[in-house]
This record gives structure tokens, C-alpha cells and sequence, in this order.
């Protein structure tokens, strides 16, 4: 993978991403009209601040108008979608959130009942595409990391390996000091 193939791969996931969570943030606004449940105002806004974390995310990728300002923004991009991820995971997919909303739906009616499956659904739809997002983000640092590593070669050599740069020895040192003696 090359790092431009690695940011058009963050760019795509991120938008497909957003997609999800846009459906999702639909879906939630469709609730019923049965007075004012605390619970639902929470998810509600737990969802449009992962919308808002994916849309964080998206505006920075697209804003880097070169290959070459992905390493200076790959920790913003990293950090908006692990907020994304444990937002998703923690305060949507968790028991907690879950069990929460089925009580909600199971007091109020079969009019909530039916709401509380489709958010459910669109839920589980969000997975797949806040994994590929997130190992977007993880291939392009991988990237990022072995283009740095060709970067330390020894300054000049033309080898294609890795290997660690070993810096020549300073000058004024013990081997050195005893030739010099001898």
C-alpha cells in the first residue's frame, strides 16, 4: 500500500462512515411523539456527537490537499475517529445504552417498540463501517512508520532495507584516543 492509496482508503471510509451515522442520526430524529424520556434525549445526543467525530474526522482528510500532510494530520484524523470508536462501542453498542432503550420502548408502547428495533438496527450497520475507518487510520500509520523507516537510512545510501541507521563514531573517542597514543 502506498500512502497515497492509504489516504484515498481514509477518505472513503470516513465517508462511508458518515453515511451510517447520518442514516443513524435519521432514524433517531424519527422517534415518536411520547413526551419528553431522558434516556432517548441522551442517545439522541450521543449519536450527533459521533456524528460530529466522524464529520471532524472527513474534514480534515479533505482538507489536506497533498499525500505529504498526512503525517501531520494523522494524529487529529486518529484521535476523531477513536473518540468515534468509543463512543460507538461505549455509549451505543454496550449493554448499558441497549438495555436502557429496550426498557424505554417496553413502557411506552409498541409505537416506541418499533422505533427502539429500527435505532437497534441502524446501529449494528454503523459496525462495519466504524472498523473499516478505524483500520484505515491504522494502515495509513503503518504506512506512515515504514516510509519514516526508509527515511533513517544512512544519508545518501541508496539500499531499499530498513536497516537502523548506526551513526559513524564521534570523534575523541576511547578506541581513538588509544591509536592516537600508540
Amino acid at each position: 500500500m502506498s500512502l497515497t492509496s492509504a489516504r484515498q482508503e481514509m477518505i472513503e471510509a470516513t465517508a462511508s462512515l458518515a453515511e451510517s451515522v447520518t442514516e443513524l442520526v435519521q432514524v433517531i430524529e424519527l422517534r415518536p411523539e411520547s413526551g419528553e424520556i431522558a434516556m432517548v434525549d441522551r442517545l439522541a445526543e450521543t449519536v450527533l456527537e459521533l456524528q460530529a467525530s466522524v464529520a471532524d474526522a472527513s474534514d480534515v482528510l479533505n482538507a489536506a490537499a497533498d499525500v505529504r500532510g498526512i503525517p501531520a494530520i494523522l494524529p487529529r484524523v486518529d484521535r476523531d475517529i477513536s473518540s468515534a470508536v468509543r463512543r460507538y462501542w461505549l455509549d451505543l453498542r454496550s449493554y448499558d445504552p441497549i438495555a436502557d432503550l429496550r426498557a424505554v420502548a417496553r413502557e411506552r408502547g409498541r409505537e416506541l417498540r418499533t422505533w427502539q428495533w429500527s435505532v437497534e438496527q441502524s446501529i449494528l450497520r454503523c459496525q462495519p463501517d466504524i472498523e473499516r475507518a478505524a483500520a484505515s487510520v491504522s494502515a495509513a500509520c503503518h504506512e506512515v512508520a515504514e516510509l519514516l523507516s526508509l527515511q533513517l537510512l544512512r544519508p545518501g545510501d541508496s539500499r531499499t532495507s530498513a536497516a537502523p541507521y548506526d551513526p559513524p563514531a564521534a570523534a575523541g573517542t576511547e578506541h581513538d584516543d588509544q591509536r592516537r597514543s600508540s
